[in-house]
This record gives C-alpha cells, structure tokens and sequence, in this order.
C-alpha cells in the first residue's frame, strides 16, 4: 500500500511479505526502509492475544495517517504511520466463522 499525501513526513507505504506476522514500512522518497515494523501486541486490554498468523493484506488510509494490516485469521489492526503506535484492532467473531 502507498499513499503520496504524506511522502515528506513519515513512511509512506507499508508492504506484507510471504509467512511474516509483521508489516514493514517504507520511506519511497528515500527508497529506504522506514523505521518501523508493524506488529500486533501480544496482550491487548489486559487480555492475551491468539497466536499471531501471517499477513495477508495491507492498505494506507486515505489521509496517510494509518496503515491497515490484515491477517489471515481475520484480524485488523491498525496504526500510527508518524508514531508506528498500534491504534485498535478489529477481528472476526466466532458466529461470523466459516466451519
């Protein structure tokens, strides 16, 4: 995922790469890697988190403020592109799961 509108502030794109739980993103103006490595929180309002699974889509707001990081269990967190700050996380309830 890119987003243009906030290429002089901070990172401005976020990738997901093959087997990895964690989202990396990037600094296209410098072609360099940013300074963050987006990865859930393993406990989150007091309350462990299931095992972690791979990435499996990743997306930019519109304003370049958050990166949205999909995984295959159903859960998306999403996050802070200035700070790499975790900001809430969505996942799929137990009635909405496929058997």
């Amino acid at each position: 995922a890119f987003c243009q509108l906030r290429e002089h502030d901070w990172c401005n794109a976020v990738t997901a790469h093959e087997g990895q739980t964690s989202a990396y993103t990037w600094r296209i103006q410098k072609g360099a890697l940013g300074e963050f490595m987006l990865s859930p929180p393993g406990f989150e309002n007091g309350v462990k988190q299931p095992e972690l699974k791979p990435v499996s889509a990743v997306a930019i707001s519109e304003c370049g403020h958050f990166a949205f990081i999909g995984s295959q269990s159903g859960r998306l967190d999403r996050y802070n592109l200035q700070s790499g700050f975790h900001r809430g996380s969505f996942t799929r309830s137990a009635s909405t799961s496929s058997a």
